[in-house]
């Protein structure tokens, strides 16, 4: 897997733009809640993960910031 270094405010900030809880995103993400709530702590924290590029990807998406595509709903 590859790991981006994206700011955990980042990941916050796109995550809540895109309406989901933590809970909902680490269902999303196929991880823990435990291990989602990592990847929003600072990058101080020991506890600290890194999100994928899927991942943040995935966010983006969701969140309507992607540069180049835009998710839509079917019919």
């Amino acid at each position: 897997m590859i790991e981006c270094d994206f700011a955990p405010e980042e990941i916050k900030r796109l995550r809540i733009k895109a309406g989901l809880t933590q809970k909902e995103t680490s269902e999303l993400m196929g991880v823990s809640l435990n291990y989602w709530q990592r990847k929003e702590l600072s990058k101080d924290s020991a506890q600290n993960r890194k999100v994928s590029k899927s991942e943040y990807t995935l966010l983006l998406l969701l969140a309507g910031e992607h540069p180049d595509y835009t998710l839509v709903k079917r019919d």
